[in-house]
């Protein structure tokens, strides 16, 4: 495995650096890269295609991220499939799952604003269905929860009570 690193130096201080790290058959294939940004280091890697398959580091994805994130591509840089980070805004974990340009499964950890929850998009990129903690709905189609059930049992028995009463 042939390595190649270059770097900045500053005095003793090594500012930035980046580490390709090529095939053993002399191919010149890619095999990974480590390198810094502004955000930390990025380590990613290829097939023996020179396609981008992992990007792992402190990326700064869409902005919204901090700490560490995690991307799987499909043979491209631009296909981004899966993606998996923490969110500066709310300190929480998030996956996402792609088709196309489109993010068709989001898994949120968050907690503030009871945002935590499983959301599915349709091709339109519309959420369509949501999971939480306390409600949600399928198809746009609110859930009905238990407690929300037994509410409703409770009316109607109440309207039947009602009901025999004035038959009486």
């Amino acid at each position: 495995m042939k390595k190649f690193i270059s770097g900045f130096l500053v005095g003793v201080l090594l500012i930035s650096f980046t580490s390709f790290i090529f095939a053993e058959d002399n191919s010149q294939t890619l095999v990974s890269k480590i390198y810094q940004n502004a955000m930390g280091d990025i380590f990613k890697v290829f097939n023996k295609n020179n396609n981008l398959q992992v990007k792992l580091g402190s990326a700064s994805g869409t902005g919204d991220n901090s700490g560490g994130t995690l991307i799987l591509y499909n043979n491209d840089e631009s296909k981004p499939r899966v993606s998996s980070s923490v969110r500066a805004d709310t300190d929480s974990g998030m996956l996402s799952l792609q088709s196309g340009d489109i993010a068709r499964l989001l898994i949120s950890g968050q907690q503030k604003d009871n945002q935590s929850g499983l959301f599915l998009y349709n091709q339109n990129g519309k959420c369509v269905t949501a999971i939480r903690e306390s409600y949600g709905y399928i198809n746009n189609q609110p859930i009905v929860t238990q407690d929300e059930l037994v509410k409703e049992i409770s009316k109607l028995q109440k309207q039947i009570d009602d009901l025999k009463k004035q038959g009486q």
